[in-house]
């Protein structure tokens, strides 16, 4: 009796402390599946996912590569390109452009991440993973979207401290010229953007109707309705241009820039309706700089905002 006394207190006992281990284990127990350690999102939710930080990197876009060189990030191949580089970017091997990608030259490099442009993913997306490429599609087309992208790439990389500076020293200029336009009487503007066959107007969600909207310029592109479905680039219309009578034009030359000069400056003497808009009679019909508003130029959105800032508020 005495040992199936002792008997039943050790069973006891023995429940009683399984118990309290059972207690003690984690709510949620880890899994094999862990985090991964390197993440992107593209901007239509797409998730760019690895377990460590990639080391091959080729980026197919200029001002990308300028960003990632300024936050210390180094490359292993960039876009072919004729425009100035970073001594560090110069020496790179390049990898096609970004319309048309080497892929034998991205193979050969064997990258563990490629970075292109959005506007080319319907163009490259099945391609590349035909070729087993792992891409990331950046978003890079209006002014916040290379402090995004600075931060994005900060994030991912390791570079907080080198992006938050990146980013405040951008913001201190920008606060200057939005402090220095404040207040001032907002320019009615016309964006043209030329081409050597023809000329469109920008509205506001181009990158240059972007930085026109940013320092309160009146964008007359915004107000004019079509019967089709436009793009940020609208057909342009001289007489609706007269009617709405700019203060100021802004000229975007894409392609051979001397020749679409040339196309400008004939329209403007040959045409004489341009003589009824108030831009052509205060002399305030202005040239961008190529580098500065073809296209997001990256960490010289904040040059191309100073610049537009002295044109629209002299």
């Amino acid at each position: 009796m005495k040992k199936t006394h002792t008997l039943i207190i050790w069973v006891v006992f023995s429940l009683i402390l399984a118990g309290c281990v059972s207690k003690a284990q984690p709510v949620n127990p880890p899994t094999d599946e862990q985090p991964a350690k390197f993440r992107l999102v593209e901007s239509d939710g797409t998730v760019f996912e690895r377990d460590a930080v990639p080391q091959r990197v080729i980026v197919l876009s200029v001002p990308i590569a300028i960003i990632m060189d300024a936050l210390g990030i180094e490359l292993a191949g960039i876009t072919q390109t004729s425009r100035p580089l970073p001594p560090r970017l110069a020496e790179l091997p390049q990898a096609g452009v970004p319309k048309d990608p080497n892929v034998e030259i991205i193979k050969s490099l064997t990258p563990d991440l490629v970075i292109i442009s959005k506007d080319f993913k319907h163009m490259h997306k099945a391609k590349m993973e035909q070729h087993n490429i792992p891409v990331y599609y950046i978003d890079n087309q209006l002014y916040e979207d290379t402090f995004k992208s600075i931060e994005i790439f900060g994030r991912a990389f390791g570079k907080e401290a080198e992006a938050s500076q990146l980013i405040k020293d951008m913001r201190a200029r920008e606060n200057q010229v939005l402090s220095a336009a404040k207040g001032k009487p907002a320019p009615k503007v016309l964006i043209l953007f030329g081409t050597a066959d023809s000329f469109t107007m920008q509205k506001s969600n181009t990158y240059a109707g972007n930085l026109v909207a940013k320092l309160g310029g009146i964008n007359i592109a915004d107000d004019i309705k079509l019967s089709e479905v436009s793009t940020g680039n609208i057909p342009l219309s001289i007489e609706q241009v007269v009617a709405m009578n700019p203060d100021i034009i802004l000229r975007i030359s894409h392609g051979n820039a001397e020749e679409t000069q040339k196309i400008y400056e004939q329209e403007f003497v040959r045409n004489p309706i341009w003589n009824a808009v108030s831009a052509q009679q205060n002399n305030r019909v202005y040239d961008l700089p190529m580098h500065l508003f073809f296209s997001n130029p990256g960490l010289q959105v904040i040059d191309a905002l100073e610049h537009l800032a002295k044109l629209m508020y002299p």
